[in-house]
């Protein structure tokens, strides 16, 4: 958690996230599909064709140190 940025309080697209990690879009896509799967963003909904993804409270949030 500590290498990411701080990720945006309102709703944003893989493109968002690939200009706050300064890489690729297809990393970023990665990425996302990794915080997903972590409980770290969930999906809202889509701008367009465009998924859009939010953080998730932190109190759902399960990330273990070990």
């Amino acid at each position: 958690m500590s290498v990411l940025p701080a990720l945006p309080h309102r709703p944003f697209s893989t493109l968002e996230l690939a200009s706050l990690l300064d890489c690729n879009t297809r990393l970023a896509q990665r990425t996302a599909y990794c915080l997903r799967m972590l409980g770290i963003i969930e999906p809202v909904g889509n701008r367009g064709r465009t998924p859009l993804y939010q953080r998730c409270p932190p109190e759902t949030v399960t990330v273990s140190s070990t």
